[in-house]
């Protein structure tokens, strides 16, 4: 699960290493930098594999690391409020489409979220929920188990000295 944690100065890093891609690409700077950067080397044979922001004083810093996803129509969008993260699971639903990565930046007064969606050709179902507790999680998580669900993109954040979680659940398909 991800490290929650509170805003403050400093910051612990997760890596993540993937087996068997064969080519990435990181970035940092601005947002503007990320987006300009993104549409130059084109979207359209890359795919955002994490996206990443921590605010300070001075300015939002961003780190944008892409990889190839051969074959797959993604979209993604890399700074969303709470209320259009809702919006635009909602609206990619109606497409047929899927989130594959979430993540909550750091650091701002309000929450913000990166989230990347690709075509669902499979029909994999999934679903959605905010602002769960441990317990919350932990039942909800015995509770779609038994439909055949399993968490599989997780954000979390301490509020007020808890942990709250946003999870989106996905069919289990024995991969």
């Amino acid at each position: 699960m991800p490290l929650a944690m509170e805003s403050g100065p400093s910051y612990k890093t997760v890596f993540l290493w993937v087996v068997d891609i064969p080519f990435w690409q990181t970035w940092s700077g601005s947002l503007d930098f990320m987006l300009e950067q993104s549409g130059e080397r084109g979207i359209e044979y890359f795919s955002p594999g994490s996206i990443f922001a921590i605010n300070n004083q001075d300015s939002a810093s961003w780190m944008l690391t892409k990889v190839p996803i051969p074959g797959a129509e993604v979209r993604y969008l890399p700074e969303v409020s709470e209320e259009e993260l809702v919006q635009q699971l909602n609206e990619f639903r109606i497409r047929g489409w899927r989130p594959i990565r979430l993540m909550q930046h750091v650091g701002f007064d309000t929450p913000r979220f990166a989230v990347m969606f690709r075509d669902n050709p499979h029909r994999i179902k999934w679903q959605y929920d905010a602002d769960l507790s441990e317990a919350d999680f932990q039942s909800r998580r015995e509770q779609l188990r038994s439909e055949g669900m399993l968490p599989t993109l997780i954000a979390s954040a301490v509020k007020e000295k808890d942990v709250r979680y946003r999870v989106v659940w996905s069919e289990a398909r024995g991969e």
